[in-house]
């Protein structure tokens, strides 16, 4: 009896020590995010024969990266002209002139995991020498588009570039309808505060216009207030 007692108590310990096949799996994780290179920010390019260019990512499990790129002529990429999966950290590709892009990559790995897009940067390919060139089209900055939010006021706030570094003033639109009316005209700041209703959804868009009175339109974006 004394030695079944001792057998069961070392299987019992036994049992206890090992590791599940669950513990012993490691969960593979994203590789990091692209860093872009070329073209710069804001940048003005006479030719439209452009290279794009990121820094190589980094996977924790050293698996291969592919890149997915996307060339875009708005900045929420609904219109993406360029795009492609590969596995080199430049593209070479021609562009029409005389149009704004917009430019982003991500970082995948052979198991399909992805990581998030890069920052946004944004160019212009020129065709002869203008006197004057459009405001970039704004950029969202909070609230993020298609949020949840549950306040009484909200900060509505954006970023805009201009190449000629003119000065630039803003028309900003806002309503419960994807159609927003005008709210504020002509103002220089990148953001408003806004007195908003519970359970509304609320759709806002700000035009950008420059000393010349050159205007760019902006995207529509939502967010709904609980």
């Amino acid at each position: 009896m004394k030695n079944i007692f001792y057998f069961l108590s070392v299987l019992t310990l036994w049992s206890c020590s090992q590791t599940t096949p669950e513990e012993t799996i490691e969960q593979n994780t994203a590789p990091e995010v692209p860093t872009l290179l070329n073209p710069t920010n804001n940048l003005l390019c006479i030719s439209s024969d452009l290279t794009f260019e990121w820094a190589t990512s980094i996977d924790n499990e050293g698996d291969p990266i592919n890149y997915f790129y996307q060339i875009a002529t708005d900045n929420m990429f609904n219109t993406v002209v360029k795009s492609g999966t590969l596995k080199d950290t430049k593209k070479n590709l021609q562009l029409e002139k005389e149009t704004t892009y917009y430019w982003r990559v991500q970082a995948i790995d052979e198991t399909g995991e992805k990581s998030d897009f890069s920052e946004t940067r944004n160019l212009y390919t020129e065709n002869i020498a203008d006197e004057n060139h459009l405001p970039f089209m704004p950029e969202l900055i909070s609230p993020i588009h298609q949020s949840e939010t549950n306040n009484q006021l909200i900060l509505l706030e954006w970023n805009c570039a201009d190449i000629d570094n003119d000065p630039l003033v803003y028309d900003v639109y806002v309503g419960t309808t994807n159609s927003p009316s005008l709210y504020a005209e002509g103002i220089s700041k990148t953001s408003i505060e806004l007195s908003i209703e519970s359970n509304t959804t609320y759709y806002w868009r700000v035009d950008a216009r420059d000393s010349k009175n050159g205007k760019t339109l902006g995207q529509t974006w939502v967010f709904n207030n609980n």
